[in-house]
């Protein structure tokens, strides 16, 4: 292995090891036994993409539900939403909502995280998935690379047109302290 190849895969190794230590701990009394390459390649194969819009990404107020809760994340790139969508910012929390109607205001910027499944989960918790968001597979450019991923975003299922009432314009990026004067609100 090369240094570099070496250097990630002693970090994930070290992210993941207490993860797949209790995953694995069942089975310490056993005869069944995990090598790190073993662990490795289990950890590898189930992480899924997520790119993150909106109060996920650093330094916006959920961020904390990625860094902070159960489950192993890791940043992969900033990035850009092929297909355009409508990204405003409503109600009187000031949420921002990726309004799923393609083809209507912009690309949209965000980060791109790998997750595992326990991650997941929490995320679809955080957004109502199934019930209020959609988790679609999109294409999205990696920020000063003319590469392309898939990840799941997520987008607001349906909404009443009176959401528009009150809402910003459609946005290209999203921060909570950004220009257009409406932080997001705790709830």
């Amino acid at each position: 292995m090369k240094r570099r190849e070496v250097s990630i895969f002693t970090s994930e190794i070290t992210h993941g090891f207490s993860f797949m230590r209790r995953k694995i701990g069942a089975f310490q009394n056993s005869s069944f036994t995990f090598d790190f390459i073993d662990l490795f390649f289990i950890f590898r194969m189930n992480l899924t993409k997520v790119f993150v819009y909106g109060t996920l990404k650093k330094g916006e107020p959920n961020h904390k539900t990625l860094s902070e809760t159960a489950g192993l994340y890791k940043f992969v790139s900033e990035g850009t939403t092929i297909q355009k969508y409508p990204l405003i910012i409503a109600t009187k929390f000031n949420i921002p909502f990726l309004l799923n109607d393609p083809e209507k205001g912009h690309r949209i910027e965000g980060e791109i995280y790998e997750v595992d499944q326990e991650k997941l989960m929490t995320l679809d918790d955080l957004e109502a998935y199934p019930t209020l968001y959609d988790r679609k597979v999109e294409m999205i450019e990696l920020k000063g690379r003319n590469e392309h991923v898939e990840a799941y975003v997520y987008l607001l299922r349906k909404w009443n047109e009176k959401i528009f009432e009150g809402a910003t314009e459609m946005l290209e990026s999203y921060a909570s302290l950004g220009p257009h004067g409406r932080p997001y609100v705790d709830r």
